[in-house]
């Protein structure tokens, strides 16, 4: 894994292919909240799995992290769900500013990213400060696989709580998002959602993983994208659509809100296996077992 940098990005490299790119000062309008994003990403024999400003949401990039409920501001993008009136325009869109890359480690097959960032208010003012780690393993490869971690400590900068929350809990059913996030191609539209265990809806469910399956335009191939939470946390509810598009991600405030007191840390994890083929949810299960996952979950505690 060589990284490669620019202004805006960094490229993750193996093997001469562009497995990754790490958009860190993304060129968008303040109404999308601009934040970091990787897209693009593909699997090992170079297929795209993300898209990036999708015409119906402009605002959803590949795998970010968002929430659209912080306090009073959206770090989500676009208008904000309102109780009894739909979604408004409130002009309530944060951004993410890049501070510094903290540490860049490479070993082996794997690669970690750290850095800083500030979660700005329209006016300026600090709501958050977070350290994120992206991780980079491609010591599955002879398998078909690798491995994106998704690690995030966000603090509370405010000097009051900030309410954390989803559409969802706010009135409108079915919208629980919010957290690490994934936007699917336009071709894996209608792919199949594979479950650990038989659930009538995977939408909202508590589970401690969830897979996509999705064929693409072109190849005609499959791809296998499974996402999941560390064993040591409890099943988060998943956010989850393969129509109209397809969209993925653990959804901690799906169905509750949490309040983040002045100066607390909440942490935000999850990893991401890229598989080429069709995997069932046997074989999503035994490959989980094989990779043991870094340890994390959502949790919170007091910041420093």
């Amino acid at each position: 894994m060589t990284p490669r940098f620019d202004d805006a990005g960094v490229d993750i490299l193996r093997d001469g292919l562009t497995l990754a790119r790490y958009v860190f000062r993304p060129d968008a309008r303040p109404a999308y909240a601009p934040k970091p994003y990787l897209a693009p990403v593909r699997s090992l024999t170079g297929e795209d799995v993300t898209v990036v400003r999708p015409h119906d949401h402009p605002w959803h990039n590949g795998f970010q992290l968002a929430l659209p409920y912080v306090g009073d501001w959206n770090f989500w993008g676009g208008p904000t769900y309102v109780a009894g009136e739909g979604y408004v325009d409130r002009r309530n869109n944060g951004w993410m500013r890049h501070e510094a890359f903290d540490h860049i480690v490479a070993q082996g097959a794997r690669l970690d990213l750290g850095q800083t960032l500030s979660w700005l208010a329209p006016s300026g003012a600090e709501v958050a400060a977070e350290a994120r780690t992206l991780t980079f393993d491609a010591a599955g490869a002879a398998q078909g696989v690798w491995r994106l971690g998704l690690d995030s400590r966000i603090v509370n900068r405010t000097s009051g709580p900030l309410r954390l929350s989803s559409p969802t809990v706010e009135g409108r059913p079915a919208a629980g998002y919010g957290g690490w996030v994934w936007r699917g191609p336009r071709s894996f539209t209608g792919g199949q959602v594979v479950a650990p265990e038989r659930v009538p809806d995977a939408m909202g469910a508590r589970l401690p993983w969830l897979a996509f399956v999705g064929r693409h335009d072109g190849s005609g191939r499959a791809t296998t994208l499974v996402m999941r939470v560390p064993d040591d946390a409890p099943p988060p509810p998943w956010f989850v659509r393969n129509e109209p598009y397809a969209i993925m991600g653990p959804a901690p405030f799906y169905a509750a809100p949490q309040q983040l007191a002045s100066g607390e840390t909440l942490r935000l994890t999850c990893e991401v296996h890229i598989a080429d083929g069709r995997l069932t949810a046997p074989a999503i299960a035994s490959l989980l077992a094989a990779a043991a996952p870094d340890g994390g979950g959502v949790g919170m505690g007091t910041g420093a």
